[in-house]
């Protein structure tokens, strides 16, 4: 039988727990709201009908803004019937901008400095912002892994044979011609391969093709070190890291080497059987290969 002591000392804990608060489920969190602009902008894109250009141009148009581009006319481009096309060409042939004012220019066709130069310095007090699409080359020869907008950028060629530092050097530069310029309005990005609908590069379709097609598969690597009982120089360890040990007999090695589309090179190219546009875009191609917009990967633009 519980003592008196005992039963205060429960009745006050009953109390207390009584008094206590009550936990209560969060409420939800609202749906998102969707992505929408804060108002229409009237946006200006150098290129539009090559790769990436078509996909941005009818973005922008089905978000409500309207878009002018500016190109040489070669390319004929299913873009939508709002877009205005003016024609010139960014080396020296603007004077039809002259006088027009725009929200945003996107420059996503330059790669020498001197044709930003002049658009910059043309556009500097007609548009609100200026974006430039750069590349991670800025970074080549990508020395340590890691690399952000923090590092230094390269805006001098030291070897004239090399066509991956020019590239990255022309592009620092066509950087720093929109910062001077534009300042603060100035944007700068520096995406890494751009793959999907519209690519005739091949430079990253032809490695899920080749993998989904199976057996051996070469991929690049460092060249390997020459010594007297080495095969010759056509044999894929040479330029290539082999899925097979490089213990093969040499017989293996040179049938392998012949078959390789890498032919002692350390780029290899897509098959030839198989067109390089077909790959992307075709309403007959298998549901494994992508038909999305373009997607990110890995490497230098």
């Amino acid at each position: 039988m519980p003592t008196r002591r005992r039963f205060l000392a429960l009745s006050a804990a009953l109390s207390a727990a009584a008094c206590r608060p009550r936990a209560t489920a969060a409420p939800p969190e609202p749906p998102p709201r969707p992505l929408t602009p804060p108002r229409p902008l009237t946006m200006l894109i150098f290129g539009g009908t090559g790769f990436i250009g078509p996909h941005l141009v009818r973005h922008a148009v089905a978000r409500g803004h309207s878009v002018t581009i500016f190109t040489r006319g070669r390319r004929k481009v299913d873009l939508p019937d709002s877009v205005e096309r003016l024609l010139g060409d960014r080396d020296g042939q603007l004077g039809i901008l002259e006088g027009r004012r725009w929200d945003v220019v996107v420059d996503d066709s330059a790669t020498r400095p001197e044709w930003v130069q002049q658009s910059t310095q043309l556009l500097k007090d007609q548009v609100g912002r200026y974006l430039y699409t750069s590349s991670t080359g800025v970074y080549y020869p990508y020395l340590k892994p890691g690399a952000d907008e923090t590092w230094p950028v390269r805006t001098e060629v030291t070897d004239p044979e090399d066509g991956s530092e020019a590239y990255g050097v022309a592009k620092a530069r066509c950087e720093r011609e929109v910062l001077q310029t534009f300042g603060e309005r100035g944007l700068v990005v520096r995406p890494t391969y751009i793959v999907g609908p519209g690519d005739t590069t091949d430079r990253f379709p032809y490695w899920p093709v080749r993998l989904q097609r199976g057996s051996d598969v070469l991929a690049p690597g460092a060249r390997a070190t020459r010594s007297s009982s080495s095969t010759s120089a056509t044999s894929p360890s040479s330029c290539c890291a082999c899925s097979r040990t490089a213990a093969a007999a040499s017989t293996t090695r040179s049938a392998r080497a012949s078959r390789s589309p890498c032919r002692n090179s350390s780029r290899p190219r897509g098959p030839r059987s198989t067109p390089r546009r077909a790959w992307y875009g075709s309403t007959t191609t298998p549901s494994s290969r992508p038909t999305a917009s373009p997607m990110l990967s890995h490497g230098s633009c």
